[in-house]
């Protein structure tokens, strides 16, 4: 889930924080309120409130932080976390930094053209390698039991006697038995 936000860039919400760290959103939160109330006091919180609305559609509460604030917040977290909290604060600035297109300029629109046609090429290339996949696996998902099973054993997506309901002597047994067996 990405949540839509409403807070102005440049900024790192709490919700982002969250999902970087892996920490949950309440608790971001509450140490984000805390770290904000020592630092600017209570009244200031509300110069950082922002919102955002999760996947039932409810606008909920968040923290739009600066990056000074960021960094504050999470120098208290493990290592791992600061390292994923500053590669995403280098992308944001690297956003910020590209140039804009020129909208009036045909060279540039048309360098930017391609640029996005070679992008759109590729995503169709790997679409279309993974066609027969995504098809195997559609098959096997519509299919019921055992016999599904069977037919993704054919295709080469699982290997024989990989499934618990289907033994090696059931797949030597005559065909009847084993009709009988799976249906019943």
């Amino acid at each position: 889930m990405t949540p839509k936000l409403l807070a102005v860039t440049p900024t790192m919400t709490t919700v982002e924080i969250a999902l970087l760290t892996g920490k949950a959103h309440k608790h971001v939160m509450r140490d984000t309120r805390q770290m904000l109330t020592e630092l600017r006091g209570e009244a200031n919180l509300s110069t950082f409130e922002a919102s955002y609305t999760d996947d039932r559609n409810r606008t909920k509460p968040a923290f739009a932080l600066p990056y000074r604030e960021t960094m504050i917040l999470v120098s208290g977290y493990s290592l791992q976390m600061r390292a994923k909290i500053i590669d995403r604060w280098q992308e944001l600035e690297q956003a910020a930094k590209a140039p804009a297109i020129n909208l009036n300029d045909p060279a540039s629109l048309r360098t930017a053209l391609l640029g996005y046609t070679e992008k759109v090429l590729e995503l169709k290339a790997t679409v279309a390698e993974q066609a027969p996949k995504v098809e195997g696996f559609e098959r096997i998902a519509d299919g019921h039991g055992p016999l599904a099973m069977l037919a993704a054993t054919k295709l080469g997506l699982l290997t024989p006697y990989s499934s618990p309901s289907i033994t090696k002597q059931q797949t030597h047994a005559p065909r009847k038995i084993l009709h009988r067996q799976i249906c019943s």
